[in-house]
């Protein structure tokens, strides 16, 4: 099936359902530029540069990439992962949540667009609208189990975990796909169901939530004989739903009235509707907190919703979902491709009270602290020398390959402590200093680096203490050893004053100015004027960057 044949499925539910104008359908333009980005890594070319970009005067809040356009994202506290659906790269990323660092990448079918996590066998289901079928992940391996074949267009998915039902919205059928989760087989499909999307399911009442984006409804039905309960006006165009299992609420995202319907599963009645930002789409409930935490792909931000009073509490920003035309693309991505081709879900890690955003258009994830309800950035931590001290940030003690998490923008405080025989130097990777305690903002994710240097050891100062003799050697070897460090420190600020030129200059004179300095550098080695320590960190710099830069 060639690339066009691809994108052709890929809108087709657009253009066979009309939505009364909610979403725009795509030109053939935009089929073209759709097609070319299938052939190549689409997710590299784009994530390069959306993370921290300005555009219209708005700084992109940082957070760690995926693939391309992701949109579905499931997370189980189990297992620690974090699992997500990247549409235009027809892959599966699985990421460690203690550390945000990716574990392996899984191939799905094509445009994989909904996940859904079955906790208790540790399964992972993804819908790919593309090629009508369900990938099937084995959490424990992270391999593919089972491709299952569904309707057309599958948009989302939903685990019912006491019963292993996995149910699927067929947008193009107009039909649900039931799976048994044990078997992998499709024991039932319902039709009937005007423009499915959005779907959850309640094992206390027994009861399945469909919203219909055509008509505005939600349908509710019989999960034990599939049979049709009612259809429950809510607001235009909805799109997620997600239920609080305990209190019997429903919640359901209006893409096109920007609000939360609030529905009563007693009865099946709307109680409330809240408004949110602008566009919302996904919508993942905290039980633990109390709190309903909304995507709005428009506004780019997540409405945080307090359940007990139902009222929004804060609406957070977040890395953009909407296409941003930009210049150094190497093609022009239109500013007109919508909902839902472009989506954004959350997911929620009740035991860390983490929440997770895609970014679709930015590919990348954004993390919430769900008790501060502030978007959040990992830093790790490591020193340099091994094992030479470490570093103690906002009163918490970081060893060496440790990591935190701290608020976007808000001011830490880091100490770098030696151990016994070192002493405190400098500071790299996120902040370049040589002031102890450091404070610093950040708004990316890296690393901080605490630099040591060796201090006398005890049988120098035996030596200094006890022999007279050898007081005058002594001192002059600390004249001469702060001759070093100066002249270490004036080409520390050489070194980052290079490496910022060659940030912005052409690559290959910038790799010629790099490779001259670092001569200049092993000439001053070679006449004394640096330690081996000096050398070598600032050596090993200049070569970490070159190859950095000879692989872009």
């Amino acid at each position: 099936m060639n690339s066009c044949l691809l994108i052709f499925i890929s809108f087709s539910f657009l253009t066979l359902v009309n939505l009364q104008g909610y979403f725009d359908p795509p030109s053939t333009v935009d089929r073209q530029i759709l097609s070319r980005a299938m052939t190549v890594d689409q997710g590299m070319m784009l994530a390069s540069n959306m993370v921290m970009a300005q555009e219209d005067d708005k700084k992109f809040i940082s957070g760690f990439n995926t693939g391309s356009y992701p949109v579905g994202i499931t997370t189980n506290p189990i297992t620690n992962k974090i699992y997500v659906a990247n549409q235009y790269s027809n892959t599966v990323s699985v990421f460690d949540a203690n550390t945000d660092k990716l574990i392996s990448t899984v191939q799905t079918g094509i445009f994989p667009y909904s996940i859904d996590t079955n906790q208790f066998n540790n399964r992972i289901y993804v819908t790919n609208r593309g090629s009508n079928d369900v990938t099937v992940i084995d959490g424990s391996t992270d391999s593919v189990i089972d491709n299952i074949t569904v309707g057309k267009s599958p948009v989302q998915v939903a685990v019912d975990q006491s019963s292993s039902w996995v149910y699927v919205t067929n947008i193009d059928s107009n039909s649900l796909s039931v799976i048994d989760g044990i078997t992998n087989d499709v024991i039932r499909t319902i039709s009937g169901i005007s423009t499915p999307y959005g779907i959850s399911v309640n094992p206390v009442s027994n009861k399945v939530y469909v919203s219909n984006i055509a008509n505005s409804t939600i349908t509710v039905m019989d999960e034990d004989n599939s049979s049709f309960i009612k259809n429950i006006p809510v607001g235009k165009a909805p799109v997620g739903i997600d239920i609080n299992e305990e209190r019997n609420i429903v919640y359901v995202t209006n893409y096109a009235s920007n609000s939360l319907s609030l529905i009563n599963g007693t009865n099946d009645t709307v109680v409330k509707t809240i408004q949110t930002g602008e566009s919302p789409v996904g919508v993942k409930i905290n039980p633990v907190l109390n709190k309903v935490y909304v995507s709005n792909i428009a506004s780019n931000t997540v409405s945080v919703i307090n359940e007990t009073s139902s009222e929004k509490i804060k609406d957070i920003a977040v890395n953009p979902s909407s296409i941003i035309e930009r210049a150094e693309y190497p093609y022009a991505i239109p500013t007109n491709i919508k909902f839902p081709l472009i989506a954004s879900f959350v997911a929620v890690d009740p035991i860390t009270n983490l929440v997770y955003v895609t970014n679709t258009a930015s590919n990348t994830l954004s993390i919430i602290d769900g008790i501060e309800d502030e978007s959040i950035v990992r830093i790790g931590f490591d020193t340099n020398p091994d094992n030479s001290g470490f570093i103690e940030c906002n009163g918490i003690k970081n060893l060496n390959q440790n990591t935190t998490t701290i608020t976007t923008d808000n001011e830490a405080t880091c100490t770098a402590v030696p151990e016994r025989g070192y002493t405190f130097d400098s500071w790299s990777g996120l902040a370049f200093s040589t002031e102890n305690p450091l404070k610093f903002k950040s708004s990316e994710y890296g690393n901080i680096l605490a630099n040591f240097r060796p201090t006398l050891s005890t049988e120098q100062y035996i030596f200094l203490i006890g022999g007279v003799t050898g007081m005058s050697s002594v001192l002059l070897g600390w004249f001469f050893k702060g001759g070093q460090r100066r002249k270490f420190n004036k080409l520390i600020q050489i070194t980052n004053k290079a490496i910022q030129d060659a940030d912005v200059g052409d690559k290959t004179e910038s790799i010629i100015k790099l490779e001259n300095l670092r001569r200049d550098i092993f000439n001053t080695y070679r006449r004394g004027s640096l330690t081996d320590f000096q050398f070598d960190f600032l050596d090993k710099r200049l070569i970490n960057y070159i190859n950095k830069i000879s692989n872009l």
